[in-house]
Order: C-alpha cells, then sequence, then structure tokens
C-alpha cells in the first residue's frame, strides 16, 4: 500500500483503507485511490491494515491502493469534490463529510439526542438499510460505518452556569452548517469556522478558546495542551464511514468488490470497538494531562438540551426530514421504557 501524507496534519476520526501486492505478470494492478485526514500510526491504522491483508488475500492481490492520508488533498468537503471530478475513488469521512453526499446522515449527530453507545448501535442498526440506499442512489458505496465517538466542550475557562459560556470562542468545522447552527443555537458563545489543519494555530494564537472533539480526536490532534477544563456532559455524537464511487466500484471484478464489503463487515466493527475502548482510556487520563473535568449545574445542562432542541428543529429539511427525527427519537423513547 502506497500512502501519501502531510506531516504533522493528523485528524481524529476515522481512517483510510489499503491493498497492495504482487500481480500475475503482465496483469496490470487495479489502482484505487483514497483520501482521508486521518493519522497514521494509530489504532485505527492496524486494523485497516488488517483491513487491508483480508482484501488483498481475498482478492489474490489484484488490486493497489494509494491513500493520500493527513489532509493533502485538503479538507473533507473539497475530498468529496475530488471523487466528483474523478481524482480520488473514495474516503474515509466524519459527519461533516459523509453530510456532503448524504446530509440525512446528519441525523445521528443531533445534539444531546444519545445517552449510551448502546442507543447509538440500536438507531444505526434501524437506519443502517436506509442509509446506504442513500448513498447508493447518489453514488456511493458505503463500505463500513466507523466513529468519533461523543463529543465534548474543551474551554479555557471552567463553565458551569450558563452566563460561563459568554466570551468563548469556539472552533467550528468551515464549511460545516450543521455545527454553526447548533452552536448559534447557544445564543452565549461565538461559533469561530476553521479548516481542521488550522485549529491549532488558531488555539495557539486565541482566536478560539474552546473547541468541541472525541478525547481520542484532542489527543491526536495536539489540541489538548490550550484548554484547561471539559464540561463532563458530552454534547453530541460524531459519527463517520468509508465511503467510494459506486461507477468505479462496479467497474471491479466480483472477487474485489465481494472481498470489499465482506472485509467491511468484519473490520469496521472491530475498529468502532477501538475507539470506544480508546476514548475510555485517554477520557480517563485527561487529569494527568492538565484538564479538569466540570460538571455543570443541572440548570446549564437542561438549557442546552432546551437550545439543542431548538437547534433540532432548525435543521430540518437542510439535512434531514421531520420524519427521520420523529421516528430516531421515537424509536429511543420506546426503547428507554422497556
Amino acid at each position: 500500500m502506497k500512502r501519501i501524507l502531510v506531516t504533522g496534519i493528523v485528524f481524529f476520526l476515522l481512517t483510510s483503507i489499503g491493498a497492495s501486492g504482487e500481480v500475475a505478470k503482465g496483469q496490470k494492478p487495479i489502482v484505487v485511490k483514497i483520501a482521508t485526514i486521518a493519522p497514521e500510526g494509530s489504532t485505527w491504522m492496524d486494523i485497516i491494515d488488517e483491513y487491508e491483508a483480508y482484501v488483498k488475500e481475498r482478492s489474490e492481490g489484484k488490486v493497489k491502493f494509494i491513500v493520500y492520508a493527513g489532509g493533502v488533498l485538503g479538507d473533507e468537503p473539497e475530498m468529496v469534490r475530488k471523487i466528483k471530478l474523478g481524482q480520488i475513488h473514495g474516503g474515509g469521512f466524519s459527519g461533516m463529510g459523509l453530510g456532503k453526499i448524504v446530509p440525512e446522515v446528519r441525523v445521528l449527530e443531533v445534539p444531546m439526542l444519545f445517552r449510551s453507545y448502546e442507543e447509538v448501535d440500536y438507531i444505526l442498526k434501524k437506519l443502517d438499510g436506509t442509509l446506504r440506499k442513500l448513498f447508493d442512489d447518489k453514488g456511493f458505496v458505503l463500505l463500513g460505518w466507523a466513529e468519533q465517538g461523543f463529543l465534548y466542550l474543551f474551554t479555557n475557562k471552567p463553565v458551569r452556569k450558563f452566563e460561563d459560556l459568554a466570551g468563548v470562542k469556539v472552533w467550528v468545522w468551515a464549511g460545516d452548517n450543521f455545527a454553526r447552527i447548533i452552536f448559534d443555537s447557544i445564543g452565549y458563545l461565538t461559533p469561530i469556522p476553521i479548516a481542521v489543519p488550522e485549529v491549532l494555530q488558531s488555539l495557539q494564537t486565541g482566536l478560539v478558546n474552546a473547541f468541541y472533539n472525541s478525547p481520542v480526536g484532542t489527543v491526536a490532534l495536539q489540541w489538548y495542551p490550550h484548554v484547561k477544563y471539559m464540561i463532563s456532559v458530552p454534547i453530541t455524537y460524531a459519527t463517520g464511514a468509508v465511503v467510494i464511487e459506486k461507477k468505479v466500484f462496479d467497474t471491479y471484478p466480483p472477487d474485489l468488490r465481494k472481498a470489499l464489503i465482506e472485509g467491511g463487515k468484519i473490520y469496521f466493527p472491530k475498529l468502532i470497538s477501538s475507539v470506544r475502548k480508546d476514548n475510555a482510556q485517554f477520557l480517563k487520563g485527561f487529569p494527568k494531562r492538565g484538564i479538569e473535568f466540570v460538571d455543570p449545574d443541572p440548570g446549564l445542562e437542561q438549557e442546552l438540551r432546551e437550545k439543542f432542541e431548538i437547534a433540532h428543529q432548525r435543521l430540518i429539511g437542510e439535512f434531514y426530514p421531520e420524519w427521520l427525527l420523529t421516528g430516531v427519537k421515537r424509536s429511543l423513547e420506546l426503547r428507554q421504557k422497556k
């Protein structure tokens, strides 16, 4: 597998896939170009290497993956654009990038919707077929789900009451109207749109003094030295997946298509499990890294839930239909009553 990356630009969510191998003499290998802003040298890459070996074996080594890692091709919206232009074939995306293809996937990321990973798994199982069909309709094959996990708000001052959010300049992903609507709904704080590779410098210069991220992402991106506090209640869940353009996928021989799909069923659940374990480990270790947990007053958590409920409604139409959001909430309510 050939990987191309930019040193120092790493990301927290998903990684990319790869396979390479010798092919029969004179036979031209099938080249698959994948982009991601995920980091090298992580648990993700270890598991993806296993996926790579599986695909290579099942396709008899007739495929060669070229991975553009570390954001070398730009942020996720630019990666989607390059796929549609035919410059690359697929990518490993967070919910933000996936939403540029299928906006409905962002229903999984509405704030304070899930209370546990069990609820996440329950809803994703219910929506899996629907969302895969939507990707197919947009010309993409979803090879497997992944996730960033639960996201927390990290700040440079303790936030216990709603009024404490005043003066907080929080990073939001540039080009992500979903995140902007969510943070605009809160009112007190100021969302600052910045591309992921530029956030570290923005924290260093004080352009932003807060961000939302998973524990793994906060460490992987080296953002944690620039904040002092973390609100102990997660504000949302972040999904992810690896997708490939369908018109390219359909040109592959049957054994390669089968290997990609079956390998995804084996290794992407393993990837999710590993990310969850890593998140728990890093969360536990934050006090040693100088980050203090702040338990919000009951009033703050309730106020945030009310503000986010308004955001849920504002996101209808642009990202998901009302029936989809209503169905997810009803399913969770019924499950909680059991």
